[in-house]
């Protein structure tokens, strides 16, 4: 599988709320990957990874990217650019599992655009299908509230064939997070096609 953005995959700390005000609140990690089919016959599905980092209660919203799909009917093809944006809250985590609440939302057309802005520089990243291409325009939205196994890797099914795969994990022994190892959902697309749904 083609990932969409390179880098090491980032995983978002949640400082989950506490019942005792003496004690820091613990944390979780919430890790996500968003993938969509491939145009090159080659690559079945393209990926990229997305990460926030906010506390527990709140909402993280992230756009993990943009992808141009392609659909065929009876002969006649038409290609979309899509931007998914994916709004993410951790509400609880007990006893080895934690309550997630997903909206995911898409938005399908001619030409798409994310802009980032820092205290520095503003960047924009477009994409747009070619003059004459029949078009896929389309908008879609998904919620889920959830309780998941803590380490365990999630997909959320979208349409289009799109997939929204999120995994919340905590804080081991070592400092380390424990689960949530999306190494092998950018490498076996039959792996990451047996998930569990949401």
């Amino acid at each position: 599988m083609q990932v969409g953005k390179p880098g090491l995959l980032a995983f978002v700390t949640f400082a989950a709320l506490s019942g005792c005000a003496s004690s820091p609140p613990p944390s979780a990690y919430v890790g996500g990957l968003f993938s969509a089919p491939s145009n090159d016959p080659a690559t079945k599905r393209l990926s990229t990874a997305y990460n926030d980092l906010v506390p527990a209660g709140q909402a993280s919203i992230v756009t993990p990217g943009l992808f141009t799909i392609r659909e065929c009917n009876a002969g006649r093809c038409a290609e979309g650019v899509v931007k998914p944006v994916i709004d993410l809250t951790v509400e609880k985590i007990a006893q080895g599992k934690a309550t997630v609440r997903a909206f995911v939302h898409g938005d399908i057309g001619k030409s798409q655009v994310i802009r980032s802005q820092t205290p520095v520089s503003t960047s924009e990243i477009t994409q747009t299908v070619d003059n004459g291409v029949p078009l896929i325009v389309d908008q879609f939205s998904v919620v889920r509230v959830v309780t998941v196994t803590l380490g365990q890797i999630h997909q959320v099914p979208l349409p289009h064939d799109l997939r929204a795969h999120i995994c919340v994990s905590v804080q081991g022994e070592n400092g380390m997070h424990v689960g949530c190892d999306f190494s092998r959902l950018q490498t076996d697309e039959n792996f990451e096609a047996s998930t569990p749904m949401l």
